[in-house]
């Protein structure tokens, strides 16, 4: 209810599902208009006013890390093959609210156990990359976090090499530069564009030695960074 900045990254601007472009791509030499509105499930009222609207040539600086974590252990889903069992659960650690997740892999082939939240709309490219602060154990014979960053209608993008999961508590900075294309998913241009960003998982996937064995994932913090 207070006066306030929003900044848009003229790279996060997409075509709509309603929309059809024969290219694809926002061409700001043919802009026309431009609208401001809002998109409201459900009834109520609200009143806005738009004191300014700049196009602004000062490239946004962060100066410090900003929390991008859903402490809600309900704003995660949880996916994974079906043979993998599974749960999440909501805890404190020194008097911070983490979210906990605890599987069990079979052996003898591939498994995936991928926890996924919703990430917010920020200018994501003005910043270097991700922290990640967690505690972590994987069944014997998966030999890292899988950690996935998802573009709204695009692809997924694996931290390359994965966070080593030590059972103690780390903090990982890992640069959106180590971010990669997965192989088992396609994107139109093949780079990760930042703005786009609509989700991070935490998990990890592969084959467990002998008949499988119990990880835990605990995350006590997802920053981006400067």
């Amino acid at each position: 209810g207070e006066l306030g900045e929003k900044r848009m990254s003229l790279l996060s601007f997409r075509e709509v599902a309603f929309s059809h472009d024969a290219s694809g791509a926002l061409e700001w030499s043919s802009v026309r208009k431009v609208w401001f509105g809002f998109v409201i499930d459900g009834k109520g009222l609200g009143k806005v006013k738009l004191n300014r609207i700049l196009l602004s040539c000062m490239p946004f600086r962060p100066e410090k890390p900003v929390s991008i974590m859903a402490r809600d252990a309900s704003k995660w889903s949880l996916a994974s093959d079906p043979a993998v069992t599974k749960e999440k659960s909501g805890i404190e650690v020194d008097g911070t609210p983490c979210v906990k997740f605890s599987f069990t892999f079979p052996g003898g082939r591939h498994m995936y156990f991928t926890p996924e939240q919703v990430v917010p709309e920020l200018e994501y490219s003005a910043y270097s990359g991700i922290r990640l602060t967690v505690k972590a154990t994987t069944p014997k014979g998966i030999d890292g976090l899988l950690v996935q960053l998802r573009e709204a209608g695009g692809g997924t993008y694996c931290a390359t090499p994965k966070p080593n999961p030590t059972g103690a508590w780390q903090s990982v900075d890992i640069p959106f530069a180590e971010f990669n294309l997965a192989s088992w998913t396609k994107d139109a241009n093949g780079a990760f564009d930042m703005d786009l960003m609509r989700s991070i998982s935490v998990g990890a996937h592969g084959g467990a030695a002998g008949k499988g064995g119990d990880g835990e994932i605990t995350i006590k913090g997802i920053e981006i960074i400067p």
